[in-house]
């Protein structure tokens, strides 16, 4: 889920700016912080209470859908009932248009996206998401070549098997 780090907020001001409100793990007493917020329309900071702005809109995003670890994310946490039902829940595909927009490497990234398509048609338990596309790109920039990169970014760790039945899927 997103996650909310109190401790950067309100650290180098009088008053935390709830706009600086990054990245909220929903565990614990945290929990609790976002309950208020979404409900209340205030969270409290060690530096005073915060009303939100009337245009606040809470997206929290995730790798699971709130009910713990899976296989690919197994340090994902459970949140309770109270947390889950407080939200409209979606699924949000890769936006490869987005990827190849932020990537400068539009040859890697339809690479990637081919690989990606080909793990989805094998059905292979494999994530090829977006930060393979940016971290080859940054390393073919360093002087590899994109087999190194695939190397690197995709294929690390995986057996020669699952790496074959991928690579004979790919269009």
């Amino acid at each position: 889920m997103a996650y909310l780090d109190i401790t950067k907020c309100g650290s180098n001001e009088s008053k935390t700016d709830a706009s600086k409100i990054e990245n909220v793990k929903i565990m614990g007493k945290t929990k609790v912080v976002v309950h208020a917020l979404l409900l209340g329309g205030y969270v409290s900071f060690p530096d005073g209470v915060v009303k939100v702005h009337p245009n606040f809109r809470c997206v929290m995003t995730g790798n699971t859908w709130g009910k713990g670890a899976t296989r690919a994310y197994n340090s994902a946490q459970t949140l309770d009932g109270s947390t889950l039902s407080r939200f409209v829940k979606m699924a949000w595909e890769i936006d490869e248009k987005l990827e190849l927009a932020i990537v400068p490497n539009t040859d890697w990234v339809k690479r990637v996206q081919a690989i990606r398509a080909a793990v989805k048609a094998v059905g292979v338990d494999v994530i090829i998401c977006p930060r393979c596309a940016i971290n080859g790109a940054k390393i073919m920039r360093k002087g590899f070549s994109q087999e190194r990169a695939e190397e690197m970014t995709i294929w690390a760790g995986m057996d020669n098997t699952t790496k074959s039945k991928i690579l004979g899927a790919v269009k």
